[in-house]
């Protein structure tokens, strides 16, 4: 910056803000970030309170727009401290605005409405302030015709003693129209007055309406907050629940040192589950999509966990495909579908591995896996069919079963449809099983913990700000 090689500071404040500004409305908001953060410094060297609370000010506008509602907030409540500081009533009322809107966002509702009374107050206090400065100002517009007016009067009346009698009626005459202008004047002032104070009743008018529809709004609000928030806490308690029936992590790593799960329901309880189990030397794991999202699936999924873990035990020499076809007929039995329409079902894929001899079993029930082996991705397709459901409901369900021998080094996938299916990217597209599995293709040769990383990179990625 030029301003810079001058150490002019103010005009690098100024330069920096219009800077950030354009990168923000190009929505190049790391850039914004640092520049705002720089013309802060400047800020704070100069310490200039109105330069402080302007940045804060912006950069809570840049939170706001990446929906980081919380820093948005922080960002805000700072400049407000510094407005009220230095009693800007124009930079409080943009404050209390854009912290009722950061509230409403985070759905404190309490807090949104303190903060848009303020704004209304404000602005009110605003409005009378402006409405006193035009007042003021046609009072002295009008003082000053009247003193231009007594002015003009002395001088005609020394003129007067100058001349003689006969000029004593053009005198009395001027004195006539003064008293007439006088006059005039003084009814249109009295016409602005009274139009004065019909706006003035009419805005009072306006500010009861508005806090009656404000109070109503307030009502309903925390009626729909308190609502949504037992609905919430309900589904939070479920989530708390399916993590805890889940099996954590370091049981996979008991058998698979080198193992992680990547979970991310997309609402609060989720629809997918995996599962495993050891028995005589096979470690048996599974991973199942449910029909339906949130609750529904949730349901699903508590069903199928808990039917697993029955048939593991009912069965003495089990294979992948056999539990698969007694998960299918107790799905039926559980939910009644052979005399219901009920058609809820599930899609899954389970494996055995012998930890001996080193041979992986594996069936799906329209579920697939894939296995990374000399860096080559071979993806094993399930059998079409879902377990339950209208597919589930033939007299006779056989699952194909797959013996796989991994002699080398491998890492075997076991994923459901959530990544592929998940909507993002510059066209608001699904993610789609191709570009999924070239993902896994490529992220193969790395370290297991790095490939989680780098999954979750990946999704956010493609996610952005869509559900």
């Amino acid at each position: 910056l030029i301003e810079e090689e001058m150490k002019n500071k103010e005009g690098m404040f100024y330069s920096l803000m219009g800077i950030g500004s354009i990168s923000t409305k190009k929505e190049n908001f790391y850039q914004a970030y640092i520049i705002y953060n720089r013309a802060l410094q400047i800020a704070n060297e100069t310490e200039v309170l109105a330069y402080q609370s302007l940045c804060y000010s912006k950069l809570g506008d840049l939170m706001r727009e990446q929906k980081e509602y919380v820093k948005a907030r922080d960002f805000y409540l700072k400049a407000l401290t510094i407005a009220d500081s230095l009693n800007f009533n124009k930079e409080r009322k943009d404050c209390y605005f854009n912290l009722a809107k950061t509230n409403e966002s985070l759905e404190f509702y309490n807090d949104a409405y303190y903060y848009l009374g303020r704004y209304v107050d404000i602005k009110d206090t605003l409005f009378s302030q402006e409405a006193s400065v035009r007042n003021l100002r046609m009072q002295i517009r009008f003082d000053l015709k009247n003193k231009e007016k007594e002015i003009e009067f002395l001088k005609q009346k020394e003129q007067q003693n100058n001349i003689t009698r006969n000029f004593l009626i053009i005198g009395f005459v001027l004195i006539l129209l003064v008293a007439f202008l006088l006059f005039y004047l003084n009814r249109i002032k009295q016409h602005s007055n009274k139009l004065l104070k019909e706006q003035n009743r009419e805005i009072e008018q306006q500010k009861e309406e508005i806090g009656t529809n404000l109070e109503q709004l307030a009502a309903t609000n925390t009626e729909l907050a308190a609502k949504n928030q037992q609905i919430t806490d309900s589904l939070v308690y479920a989530s708390t629940i399916q993590e805890t029936i889940l099996p954590h992590s370091n049981i996979f790593k008991n058998y698979f040192k080198d193992s992680f799960v990547f979970f991310k329901p997309r609402d609060i309880v989720s629809g997918d589950f995996y599962w495993i189990n050891y028995r005589k030397g096979n470690v048996f794991i599974a991973l199942a999509d449910c029909t339906g999202h949130g609750v529904a699936g949730a349901f699903m999924s508590m069903i199928g966990y808990t039917l697993l873990n029955s048939i593991i035990e009912e069965i003495s020499d089990a294979s992948p495909a056999l539990i698969l076809e007694k998960l299918n007929i107790k799905i039926l039995e559980t939910m009644h579908q052979h005399d219901s329409s009920h058609d809820d079902g599930m899609d899954i894929a389970i494996c055995s591995y012998n930890l001996k001899n080193r041979i992986l079993e594996y069936s799906g029930a329209n579920q697939n896996i894939a296995i990374a082996q000399n860096g080559k991705l071979k993806v094993y397709n399930g059998d079409i069919s879902s377990i339950g459901g209208t597919f589930g409901k033939k007299e006779e369900q056989n699952f194909t079963n797959y013996n796989i021998e991994i002699t080398t080094e491998a890492t075997v996938y076991l994923y459901s449809d959530g990544f592929q299916d998940q909507f993002g990217g510059p066209n608001n597209q699904k993610y789609m099983s191709e570009q999924f599995l070239s993902l896994l293709n490529n992220i193969s040769q790395f370290p297991l913990q790095q490939q989680n990383d780098m999954l979750n990179l990946a999704f956010n990625d493609w996610k952005g700000t869509h559900k």
